[in-house]
């Protein structure tokens, strides 16, 4: 199932709304703390190469 949602995320058939990246490992907590007040909807990333 998950390689299917990759797959069509891949392809554009399936669209992924991001709400904020997140720069380093460092911003872990932030992310976390953003994601459990549920104020902005979306996936949040967190980028660890920078």
């Amino acid at each position: 199932m998950f390689q299917q949602q990759l797959r069509a995320i891949a392809a554009g058939r399936l669209k992924v709304s991001v709400a904020k990246v997140y720069h380093g490992p460092e911003q872990v907590r932030a992310a976390q703390a953003d994601v459990e007040t549920g104020t902005t909807p979306g996936k949040h990333v967190v980028l660890l190469d920078d």
